[in-house]
């Protein structure tokens, strides 16, 4: 798969859980929160084939890891992705 399927699937589960109402419920089954709504941050990351199998996979989820912390200061609730 490549990044911008990536994105894709991404941003279909993004948007499908930002869409849903969650209800949290407390421990007697009482209404502790209705209509909840939830967000995420995503960061999506490609591995370029300069990269040894041994820092590859770091690199990956550094880039990773940096992408989603882009997303959070972009809003949060969006997909970025991360190219070295």
């Amino acid at each position: 798969m490549d990044i911008n399927g990536a994105f894709k699937i991404a941003e279909t589960i993004r948007k499908k859980i930002n869409g849903y109402s969650f209800v949290v419920r407390d421990k007697k089954g009482g209404i502790k929160h209705n209509n909840l709504n939830l967000t995420i941050s995503t960061g999506l990351a490609v591995l370029n084939h300069r990269h040894t199998k041994e820092n590859g996979i770091k690199a990956l989820i550094e880039n990773a890891d940096a992408a989603m912390y882009d997303a959070k200061k972009a809003g949060k609730n969006c997909v970025k992705i991360r190219v070295e």
